[in-house]
């Protein structure tokens, strides 16, 4: 059974299709992948790795198992069911210190990687967010983001539309709040 100690710190869970019994998670402080099974209630698979870091994403293709790290540096388990496992890592190279969003994009044979932190400093970053593209057969970051959004631009179609937008007080009364904090990406063809 997994005890308050292990699931304060359990983040980015991932189910993987089509398969109720097991939940993926990472933990963001003892860099430990755990593979949980809840029928059971027990902790099925574990792995330690013992990089430190903080780990915000987590996703499968086959039976690789890649870990994002919140500076941009991928980790793939090519074989997450073995016995024994293999650690690999990737210097992305992303531009952006702060990392929250990993998903596998099967049309591109790509991950896709959420950018928390804006891409520069000045007022022409200030609403800018990115994805970028991991390609897997190159283990290569694109050179541009795959997605831009302008936070403005959200806000202000969701004004109009009137739909609901969590707030934030202002002196100057609310101002809706759009975040890309712990983005958990679901890519759906």
């Amino acid at each position: 059974m997994l005890s308050y100690a292990h699931v304060r710190y359990l983040r980015n869970l991932l189910r993987k299709p089509n398969q109720i019994q097991s939940l993926y998670a990472t933990s963001c402080v003892n860099t430990n992948v755990i593979i949980y099974d809840i029928i059971h209630n027990k902790i099925a698979k574990q792995y330690n790795f013992h990089i430190d870091g903080d780990y915000e994403g987590i996703t499968l293709v086959g039976k690789a198992m890649y870990i994002l790290r919140s500076d941009g540096m991928l980790f793939a388990i090519s074989d997450y069911e073995a016995k024994d496992f293999k650690l690999n890592s990737y210097a992305t190279g992303i531009p952006v210190n702060n990392n929250e969003g990993l998903c596998y994009d099967t049309d591109n044979n790509r991950l896709l990687v959420a950018c928390k932190s804006k891409l520069g400093k000045g007022a022409e970053f200030k609403d800018k967010r990115v994805i970028y593209g991991f390609d897997l057969s190159t283990k290569k970051l694109s050179s541009e983001p795959v997605f831009s959004f302008d936070i403005a631009t959200i806000k202000a179609f969701a004004q109009e539309k009137k739909l609901n937008l969590p707030v934030r007080d202002k002196k100057k009364g609310t101002e809706p709040i759009i975040k890309f904090s712990h983005l958990q990406l679901q890519y759906i063809r």
